[in-house]
């Protein structure tokens, strides 16, 4: 009979054991979860406050392209043909940044219903790499139109 009651004592307590190791795991997948959770939506932040700047920058292209005569004026030298090619270009890069973080927003979703911790955090790391993208394509096309002012500047 002792022996049955050690046995049993030893079974609930290895259950016990392994129901707290699950608990932490589960834990620690939702910690996961959230910190993935809190970054995309940082990430999101980030770009969402870079937006206006892409359409000041856009702008600002659009203003000289519609006054290139003015700019032929101060450089008789200046190709404006290939100017308008350039500056066209650098606004298409800012338009493409904000049309393209316009449809990651469109096609996230934060209903996480139906779905495993482990597709959920699968899902977070996707949507983090993606918003990741979208901060190089802002960096590129800024650092590219501010490039092309600055040269006109000169």
């Amino acid at each position: 009979m002792k022996s049955l009651k050690n046995t049993l004592n030893l079974s609930i307590g290895f259950i016990a054991l392994i129901a707290i190791a699950l608990g932490a795991c589960n834990q620690s997948q939702k910690k996961t979860q959230d910190d993935l959770q809190q970054s995309v939506i940082a990430s999101h932040d980030s770009l969402m406050n870079q937006m206006s700047t892409l359409m000041e920058k856009k702008m600002q292209l659009n203003y000289l392209v519609a006054h290139l005569d003015s700019l032929k004026a101060k450089n008789p030298s200046l190709d404006t043909a290939d100017l308008r090619v350039q500056l066209n270009d650098a606004a298409n890069h800012l338009a493409k940044a904000d049309e393209d973080m316009m449809a990651w927003m469109h096609e996230f979703s934060p209903e996480y219903d139906g779905k495993s911790e482990d597709e959920v955090i699968t899902y977070l790391k996707g949507e983090q790499e993606k918003l990741n993208n979208l901060e190089n394509a802002f960096k590129q096309a800024i650092v590219h139109s501010d490039s092309l002012v600055r040269s006109l500047n000169k």
